[in-house]
């Protein structure tokens, strides 16, 4: 098979890091998939090692671009056939990346991470601990890697759930069938629901009627409103003409109803009231979701990045990060090969680079270089260099 003199060098990187390699490894790692791809060729899969020192010696032997384990558990991991592995329950994983982030491709890396990192943190902190009630001891988060962050969900209650079901999870996440007319059917709000979707919704919507009551300034601003009423005098036209309603044999005032915190007040919603909700719904969506790959959540038999292993795309390590730790947690210094540090070689810039890394920004122009060992590895990996 065809190789090169950059490829095999960074090979040779790898090969220094996994020789020395002690991961811990996975629970029940024996029930496992294990997967990798080699420098040179395609997936190799349907692998089963027994413990830390089958793991230990398999890539040291193998010296893997790419390393998995799967998230299911099975019987028979080493079953070519899904259907002969005896699935026996699999993790809830969540995959936040790149692709999903609008304008990820004008920003530099270290933004992309950034990014990616706050919908990470908001999927944590919103759904699965605020929603969905997950503890923090039911969490395992890494960063990839690559370009993002995989969450792990590691509950009894929810190994045996089959796609259909994580699919819900899924679309609950990001925030799919959330229509203003839904809301006038609402008969039950799940105390569950005080962190999720209908409360910060209800939340937004009732602050629009209580701003036009206490005659604050900003609410001829909103743009939820001015996306239906146009102008300020449409505004208080509209809310003017609110009267009473009939709530359950009494009679209220309408603009005083519109301000209660609630399923109540959506059942008498005019077609304007709907049509503010609805605004209000689509920019949530697009400010509170947490931008998740769903195909990777609804798959029960999902490989997914081996823990401490290094990506083949940046040459960064997989790397656990604790929940409390999210928001202090920098990749690019604490993702670095730990081998690689104090260490330079000289490369040859393909394109132009700009990055922040290892805390220190560097502008870089197309030639050669000499740069710090861990840098010149992830621009070699990530196809913008080529080891001299």
């Amino acid at each position: 098979m065809e190789t090169n003199p950059s490829d095999n060098m960074l090979k040779k990187y790898f090969r220094e890091y996994y020789a020395g390699w002690k991961s811990p490894v996975p629970d029940l790692i024996s029930s496992r998939e294990i997967g990798f791809i080699p420098f040179y060729g395609s997936m190799i899969r349907h692998i089963r090692l027994i413990n830390s020192n089958e793991v230990d010696s398999f890539v040291n032997r193998n010296v893997p671009r790419h390393f998995y384990y799967s998230t299911a558990y099975y019987r028979n991991p080493d079953e070519k056939k899904m259907d002969q592995k005896g699935w026996l329950g699999a993790e809830l994983i969540f995959d936040l990346d790149a692709d999903h982030i609008e304008g990820a491709e004008k920003m530099r890396y270290d933004e992309i991470l950034s990014r990616v990192k706050e919908h990470t943190i908001r999927l944590i902190e919103k759904f699965l601990m605020g929603t969905f009630g997950f503890d923090e001891n039911d969490l395992k988060v890494f960063f990839s890697g690559g370009r993002g962050y995989h969450v792990h969900v590691l509950s009894e209650s929810i190994y045996g759930l089959n796609s259909d079901g994580r699919r819900e999870i899924a679309d609950y996440i990001r925030g799919e069938g959330l229509v203003s007319d839904e809301f006038r059917k609402i008969s039950v709000v799940d105390q569950k629901d005080a962190k999720g979707w209908f409360n910060s919704i209800d939340q937004r919507f009732t602050e629009i009627y209580r701003k036009f009551s206490e005659n604050q300034e900003s609410v001829y601003e909103d743009e939820n409103l001015l996306k239906v009423f146009r102008n300020r005098e449409n505004i208080m036209g509209y809310f003017g003409r609110m009267k009473t309603v009939k709530v359950q044999q009494k009679i209220v005032k309408k603009l005083d109803l519109m301000q209660e915190p609630g399923k109540e007040k959506y059942r008498y919603m005019t077609k304007d009231d709907q049509e503010i909700l609805q605004n209000i719904i689509t920019k949530m969506q697009k400010e509170e979701t947490a931008e998740i790959d769903e195909p990777v959540t609804t798959d029960v038999h999902r490989l997914i990045r081996y823990p401490y292993s290094l990506h083949g795309k940046t040459g960064l390590m997989v790397c656990p990060v604790a929940v409390n730790h999210m928001r202090d947690f920098d990749p690019l210094v604490e993702a670095l090969n730990p081998l690689l540090k104090e260490r330079t070689s000289k490369i040859n810039i393909t394109r132009p680079v700009n990055i922040k890394f290892n805390s220190e920004t560097y502008s870089l122009n197309q030639g050669e270089t000499e740069l710090p060992l861990d840098l010149s590895v992830f621009l070699v990996a990530s196809k913008m260099g080529s080891f001299i």
